[in-house]
Order: structure tokens, then sequence, then C-alpha cells
């Protein structure tokens, strides 16, 4: 699911991207420690599904963004098993990494922010064209209302 919107401001126009993804797999945590191919393997896995779910969502509306851009991401973590096959058995329900803080869920979703420059979203992630947002996680029932995926938001400053 994409969505875009523009916001008027004072001064300009700006568009803004809502992009609904997969969690990342729990190899893909800063505190993983298993096999380096173990992981590998995994991220691999994650970053080429996220650039195939975003390629699908780029429309003829789609308006590229100009740099800088700000990245947001906001984590929907509900531990039901129903909802693991809403991405059609992607990944297994117990391989989903459920961070503990904002830190490390922003680490494990560099995978994700990496697929963003494969689909075409963005051009390259540096730090003069990517600005670090916010990161929130949503775990309790009343915040996530079922659902388990991460939430990236583009939006030009």
């Amino acid at each position: 699911m994409m969505t875009i919107w523009t916001v008027r401001g004072k001064r300009a126009i700006r568009n803004r991207y809502r992009f609904e993804l997969p969690l990342p797999p729990k190899e893909a945590s800063p505190n993983f420690h298993g096999h380096w191919r173990a992981k590998h393997k995994a991220v691999s896995a994650y970053r080429r599904a996220c650039s195939s779910v975003l390629r699908d969502m780029i429309t003829p509306a789609f308006v590229p963004l100009e740099p800088p851009v700000k990245v947001h991401l906001d984590f929907y973590l509900c531990r039901s098993p129903d909802v693991f096959m809403r991405w059609g058995g992607l990944f297994e329900g117990d391989s989903f990494y459920y961070p503990r803080d904002g830190d490390n869920a922003r680490a494990s979703a560099k995978a994700a922010q990496d697929a963003l420059i494969d689909a075409g979203f963005l051009k390259t992630d540096s730090n003069k064209t990517v600005q670090v947002g916010e990161t929130r996680l949503h775990t309790t029932k009343k915040e996530h209302k079922g659902r388990t995926c991460l939430f990236v938001t583009l939006e030009e400053v």
C-alpha cells in the first residue's frame, strides 16, 4: 500500500510517500549473533522482497522527491500468529524481528532503506540527501490494531 499526499505549507508544496513493508527478519538485528552467511542470506532476501513490493507500488502519479528527504519508520508489532500469512508466507512467523528500542529498530530496517534506492524512490542514501526522521514502535494492542508491518514515510524537507 502506498499513500501519496501533498502538504501545502507557508513556503512550498512538499510531497510525502508512505509504504507498508514486512518487518525485517531477526537476522537483520544489530544484536544477531549467528553465522554471517545466515545473516547475509536473510538480509538479502528481505531487501529483494522490499524492492519487489516497492516497484509494484510505482504508479504514473509518482513524482520523484527532491533531496533532502526525511525517512520516518513506524514499526507495528502485533504478535498474533494470524498476521504472518498476510505477507503470503514470505517469512516464517517466528523469523520477524521485534525491536525493543528505536535505535535497534532503525538499524534492522537498513535493508528496507536500501530497497528504496533499488526501487528508484531515492538516488542515494548519503547524509546530504537523506535525513533520519522519527522511529516509532507501536507495541500495545491499541496502537498496532492487529498489524505486523513496517511503515516507511518519505517526505521532502
